[in-house]
């Protein structure tokens, strides 16, 4: 697919660009603080669209057999009120009817450049390998190593492991889930500290009801 390459040193704001073994000069103009050195970002917008948009033409003209002997495109990109739309108007010229030209303004609504600009596309921005950036990027949002300290306080856990850290700890479970699983949660739940002590104290008080209970023989 394609590919570009932009370069920028200290000089405001002139961009060497390389695709392919074309290479290109791009720079804003005087009222962006540019020396107008190339096309502006939004020139080359267009120029692509307008490109893409005479090349297509051009080809459907010649699988169809028409006689055009020229396509222009003229492109226009505006902004009011932070709303954003292309103007594109096409001239033909040749041994062409009116039919013939509408259809090929048809087509021009598909043409490759076309969509991709209509269309939502996801564009993806990394740091290259070896970048101080991106060592920096990823130190700060690299998690937290195990036995690694954290910020918060610790925890006093009851186990023989002693200390442990908050993030270190397994998330606790939604109270709902124990409430739905409590037939099988009993027994597993004896083992706890809590119940441990109160399933003792309703032992010991079953304990003493049966042996103050009078025996049915006497």
């Amino acid at each position: 697919m394609a590919h570009a390459r932009a370069d920028i040193g200290q000089v405001d704001y002139a961009t060497d660009i390389a695709t392919g073994h074309h290479k290109l000069v791009a720079d804003e103009g005087p009222e962006l603080g540019g020396k107008d050195a190339g096309p502006a970002p939004y020139d080359l917008l267009t120029s692509a669209l307008g490109a893409c948009t005479v090349i297509t033409l051009r080809m459907y003209a010649e699988r169809k057999q028409w006689p055009v002997t020229a396509v222009h495109a003229d492109i226009h990109f505006v902004r009011q009120d932070k709303v954003e739309s292309i103007d594109r108007t096409l001239r033909i010229e040749g041994n062409v009817d009116d039919e013939q030209k509408k259809r090929m303004a048809e087509i021009a609504e598909r043409t490759p450049v076309t969509l991709t600009l209509k269309r939502s596309m996801e564009i993806r921005t990394t740091l290259a390998r070896g970048d101080n950036h991106e060592d920096r990027f990823q130190r700060a949002y690299r998690r937290p190593s195990v036995g690694v300290r954290s910020s918060r306080p610790p925890v006093r856990r009851r186990g023989g492991d002693g200390l442990r850290l908050r993030h270190l700890q397994r998330p606790r479970r939604h109270p709902d889930r124990d409430l739905l699983a409590l037939p099988l949660q009993r027994d597993r739940r004896v083992h706890q500290p809590g119940h441990r002590r109160a399933q003792r104290a309703a032992d010991r008080i079953g304990l003493r009801r049966r042996a103050q209970r009078p025996s049915s023989g006497s």
